[in-house]
């Protein structure tokens, strides 16, 4: 028992073991270390998200270009995020220009017409196996449906067959239709624009066959009308060609370019019908058959006092159902004026050396009447 007692108090007499205690002091600086870092960073943390007054202040990114996806320092390097399959992540965003400087050519650019005058340039040739035509001439003239049309300037330069390239300087800078013309051929316009950004043009034209129109007239009967003239107005305003109708009463215009026309039956002044308008293409039209009413006609003799023909005496006259009738006496003193609507007519024949007379006819549908003239 005294051993056991001596050596429970040896026992107690020795401290702990230098190593247990030196680890242990360890895992605590460990900790406590650990805990301060928490501390600085959430103190750092909520002092970036708190503003001079302390409170919490949320800040939006500033706006970008449209289609931007980069934040807020790509939007201050005024760059945008590539699109995807793009490697670029540096690529510079297009500067939003002002209106009319270095703004996309627009209707809304003021300036899209201003600036040095333009040039045409081009080349032409003839359509199918048709020969090129002796004498030709390009014609530049205000587009149909392009902008700028009100600023263009009309132009028409004749060349020669030999002559196949062209060129036409000086133009303002507008919207024009540019075409090829020659007798009995078709150019169809070319729409050119010239502007700011583009102020040249290169155009290939072509010369194509013209077309042609035929018809028949019947009266109200279904007979034949001869000799009624028919005449081919183009529009708007444009030349006209005139045809007579034969015995069969047929009529026919060749050489026709396409376009849009009015047909007119008789003096366009008066006319025994209704005008027709046409849209006509090559190669050509054939029109169904056109009936008029039933016309009168008249034959008027003129004489002078002592009963000699009056050659060159001229008949005018208009009619009470609109009829107009016009023309000269023959070698004989004879004037025959047929297609004319029914109804009384006041006519005047003058002569230079004669004088004139005033008169009255009354004339009857399907009739052709005899009326003698004398001049006093």
């Amino acid at each position: 028992m005294g051993r056991i007692a001596e050596a429970r108090r040896w026992t107690a007499a020795i401290p702990p073991r230098a190593g247990r205690r030196g680890r242990a002091g360890a895992r605590l600086l460990v900790l406590i270390l650990g805990l301060a870092v928490l501390a600085l960073v959430g103190a750092f943390w909520a002092g970036g998200k708190r503003g001079a007054g302390g409170e919490d202040e949320v800040r939006p990114a500033p706006p970008g270009p449209p289609g931007a996806t980069g934040g807020p320092e790509s939007l201050a390097a005024g760059r945008v995020a590539a699109p995807p399959g793009e490697s670029d992540p540096e690529r510079t965003a297009a500067p939003i220009a002002e209106p009319g400087i270095g703004a996309r050519p627009g209707t809304d650019d003021p300036l899209r017409f201003a600036g040095p005058p333009g040039t045409v340039r081009g080349h032409v040739e003839a359509a199918g196996d048709l020969p090129f035509p002796p004498a030709w001439t390009l014609v530049l003239e205000p587009s149909r449906f392009l902008v700028g049309r009100e600023r263009a300037e009309r132009r028409e330069i004749a060349f020669g067959g030999e002559v196949r390239d062209f060129e036409v300087a000086g133009l303002p800078l507008a919207g024009y239709d540019v075409r090829a013309v020659a007798p009995g051929r078709n150019g169809h316009p070319v729409p050119v624009l010239l502007e700011r950004r583009s102020p040249e043009a290169y155009v290939n034209l072509s010369l194509a066959p013209a077309g042609f129109l035929a018809g028949v007239v019947l009266d109200a009967n279904a007979a034949a009308v001869d000799g009624l003239a028919v005449t081919l107005e183009a529009l708007p305003g444009g030349p006209s060609l005139v045809a007579t109708t034969d015995a069969t009463g047929s009529f026919r215009f060749e050489d026709v370019l396409d376009g849009s026309y009015k047909l007119h039956y008789g003096d366009p002044r008066s006319p025994v019908r209704e005008a027709q308008v046409l849209q006509l293409r090559a190669p050509g039209m054939v029109l169904p058959p056109a009936t008029v009413p039933e016309l009168a006609g008249v034959w008027i003799l003129v004489l002078d006092l002592a009963g000699a023909f009056v050659e060159g005496a001229t008949v005018r006259g208009t009619g009470s159902a609109g009829g107009l009738l016009e023309g000269t006496t023959g070698a004989r003193g004879l004037l025959l004026v047929r297609h004319l609507p029914p109804g009384r007519y006041r006519i005047r024949v003058e002569h230079p050396a004669l004088g004139s007379v005033r008169d009255t006819l009354d004339l009857e549908a399907g009739a052709v009447k005899e009326v003698t003239v004398r001049m006093r």
